[in-house]
């Protein structure tokens, strides 16, 4: 969960879901001494410089937060991205509007919207909401990838097939 507006664009913590419901947070922003800064970038930088699939609803943008801050130096094997895979299966029909990973989830899936606020403060909200709110956030996006993967597969548009 990054704040996109703060000059550091700095990173709060980072959410992984092993499936749509299971998922590991790790909380960034309490890493105060070299010592802790140290360790939490030997954990962080194998997990994103590996070779394993990453799914992410917009890669450019809180992944590159990882980068910026020094987390790791590269993010390697995206191979699934769920606003890319939204534009190439919409018909105009279905995703209409911003395509935020919220309202992807809300329509595609059917799953409540967790952000109830405006993320772009997420430098101001308690750190259990922005906890909860990453977590929503990863799940949802490998739920959504595993379904425009579904769909890709049987070559079908969101709006039927």
């Amino acid at each position: 969960a990054t704040d996109p507006f703060h000059p550091d664009f700095r990173v709060r913590g980072i959410a992984f879901a092993g499936n749509a419901t299971t998922w590991a947070y790790l909380e960034l922003m309490s890493l105060q001494s070299p010592d802790e800064i140290a360790l939490g970038k030997e954990i962080i930088a194998p997990v994103f410089e590996s070779r394993a699939e990453k799914y992410t609803f917009n890669g450019s943008f809180d992944m590159e937060g990882v980068i910026t801050q020094g987390w790791a130096r590269d993010v390697t094997n995206r191979t699934r991205d769920g606003m890319l895979g939204l534009i190439a299966l919409s018909d105009g029909r279905r995703v209409k509007g911003s395509l935020r990973l919220e309202r992807a989830v809300v329509d595609l899936l059917g799953w409540p919207q967790y952000w109830l606020v405006n993320k772009t403060m997420i430098r101001d909200l308690p750190l259990e909401q922005v906890a909860r709110g990453a977590i929503a956030d990863a799940c949802g996006t490998f739920a959504l990838c595993e379904r425009l993967t579904e769909k890709l597969e049987r070559a079908e548009y969101m709006g039927g097939s």
